[in-house]
């Protein structure tokens, strides 16, 4: 075996010893839905998922320990997701979330309620928009990586403003 060889299972060997166990049980992450297009969304109303269309954001923890995840809103550039026809929406805080912490004991689903709600401005009508949230596991002083997903919204406003 050449030294190169020598060297490269060496490296591989002293890596996977020293990976901290909580590094695997970290991969336990899963989200659900992983994708959520909205159409005909009028700026003014609330719309709230789980009420409007039975949408929860559900987050799986796979791992053998509780673990806490922090839930966070994000423009979709920030992390190269913007589909193509879409722009990010101009405020990301317009998705809020019942909770932006959860604590979810092994092999449980914890569920969040999401609400958008975009002002009612004549320039927000006739877009289309998408929005990323941001799932990421809560780092102790014992883990070493946090993990995250990034689900995303598809935003579809109405066409033009009802007069009243």
């Amino acid at each position: 075996m050449n030294i190169k060889k020598c060297l490269c299972v060496c490296v591989i060997c002293v890596s996977v010893i020293i990976t901290p166990v909580s590094l695997h049980a970290a991969a336990g992450l899963r989200v659900g839905p992983s994708e959520i297009t909205l159409k005909n969304i009028s700026p003014g109303d609330v719309y709230d998922f789980q009420r409007d269309n039975g949408i929860l954001l559900r987050v799986y923890n796979d791992c053998d320990e509780k673990q806490e995840y922090s839930v966070a809103s994000l423009k979709s550039s920030e992390i190269n997701n913007v589909p193509e026809g879409y722009t990010d929406i101009p405020e990301k805080d317009w998705l809020s979330f019942e909770t932006n912490e959860i604590e979810i004991a092994p092999h449980e689903v914890g569920e969040v309620k999401m609400y958008l709600n975009i002002p009612d401005n004549s320039e927000y009508f006739g877009k289309l928009w998408v929005v990323s949230i941001r799932v990421r596991s809560v780092v102790g002083t014992e883990q070493g990586v946090s993990l995250a997903c990034h689900p995303r919204i598809r935003i579809g406003t109405i066409k033009k403003q009802n007069s009243n």
